[in-house]
């Protein structure tokens, strides 16, 4: 079943949301004021040649927040005795929707093949002072870029990029090319060394070196052109939404900033650096950097968004693209999670969700049992066929529990 609410109460709602306002003042001072003792490896923001400017920031800073966390503490206690009953009765999950402008096209024939495109992202937005002991900081910051860079390249058209394999003609006609070029470099050169030998062996009479070597004047159409590298073919999104290429490197790069790098079919010199033998069969794998997210996601499976400031941010950001959105998943017990952080997952989706259903791991240890990680079930319907729905399943799981 699909809750589209925290709570089946209306009341238990406002006294969920007023209770965490009451904490937020407290709880992100105390984050900020714990993340001043911190030291991030390597923090472009310190200055090198103005080393002691950073500890004065800090001196000014550790006071006022250590202040704003004395003030609120009280505050965040009477919000924390409403907020901790409310987490036991609240569901395991939180559910948003949005309508979005372009939408994926259900599934209507059965027999028909159609793919999926699922990309799974650890994202690491743990509170900042969490954040900075694994060597990070900025996390709502960060919680932003990341979903801005994830829509921006749904937005981007979609490249269909086709091959021609040829044909036994074409090949046997290329390979004669290659062979006619290689013995005209072949006789060019050895006429050019038969040229200067006669010159400088006959010095006495024609005086080579001292007067205008003679010309030898070449037919035009037997100048063969340098063999030129494969060029970068550069792809319009708004121009073209498909490239008919065959028989050669093909690297598509939609701009600068948003590119992405695809090797198709390698030529054979870049075999030995491009290409790996799978250990099963003879196929090959082509290897290829891509630095961006693929366009056209159905589904995204996110872990560790554990802040609930972040995991806001990156809904929103999300929202552009996917209209239906899991977030704040958890199981709060003691048990589970000793009533602290959720499980971190975050779900979105291009298409309805039927059903979500999500189970804690029992047996985590050491600093796991501070976080509710387990796995989330979803059912998500993918169209219609003679009335009923096509219905398809995604989990997505907290496999870094211990």
């Amino acid at each position: 079943m699909l809750y589209n609410r925290l709570f089946t109460n209306t009341v238990c709602d406002k006294l969920y949301i007023l209770s965490w306002f009451l904490i937020v003042p407290f709880y992100r001072a105390l984050n900020k004021l714990i993340s001043c003792f911190i030291v991030v490896k390597r923090d472009p923001s310190i200055d090198s040649n103005q080393p002691c400017r950073h500890h004065c920031c800090l001196l000014l800073k550790i006071p006022v927040l250590f202040l704003i966390a004395l003030l609120t503490c009280p505050i965040a206690l009477l919000g924390a005795l409403m907020y901790l009953p409310l987490l036991r009765k609240r569901k395991h999950y939180a559910f948003s929707r949005k309508e979005v402008t372009f939408r994926t096209q259900p599934w209507f024939d059965i027999h028909s093949r159609r793919n999926v495109s699922l990309a799974t992202i650890n994202t690491c937005l743990l509170p900042e002072a969490l954040a900075r002991v694994n060597n990070l900081k900025h996390t709502v910051s960060r919680a932003g870029l990341i979903g801005e860079r994830i829509s921006r390249c749904q937005d981007m058209q979609h490249i269909s990029i086709f091959l021609e394999s040829p044909s036994e003609a074409e090949l046997f006609s290329s390979a004669t090319a290659d062979a006619a070029t290689n013995s005209t470099h072949v006789d060019e050169t050895s006429n050019h060394r038969e040229r200067t030998s006669s010159c400088h062996s006959d010095a006495d009479s024609s005086r080579c070196n001292n007067s205008n070597p003679p010309t030898v004047a070449s037919d035009p159409e037997e100048e063969v052109e340098p063999e030129q590298k494969p060029s970068r073919r550069t792809a319009d999104p708004a121009k073209a939404n498909s490239a008919f290429v065959g028989k050669t490197n093909v690297k598509t790069f939609l701009n600068n900033e948003d590119s992405f790098l695809l090797d198709v079919a390698p030529t054979e010199s870049a075999n030995r650096r491009s290409r790996k033998k799978l250990n099963t069969g003879d196929d090959w794998q082509v290897s290829a950097v891509i630095q961006t997210f693929p366009p056209d996601l159905d589904f995204l499976c996110c872990q560790e968004v554990f802040d609930k400031t972040a995991a806001s941010v990156l809904r929103n950001s999300l929202h552009k693209v996917f209209e239906y959105i899991i977030y704040d998943v958890g199981s709060w017990k003691w048990r589970s999670n000793r009533m602290l952080l959720n499980s971190g997952l975050l779900f979105a989706s291009k298409h309805p969700i039927d059903c979500v259903e999500f189970r804690y791991f029992s047996q985590s240890r050491a600093e796991d049992r501070f976080a509710s990680k387990g796995l989330l079930m979803v059912k998500v319907i993918m169209g219609e066929c003679d009335g009923r729905p096509l219905v398809g399943y995604v989990h997505d799981a907290s496999t870094g529990s211990g």
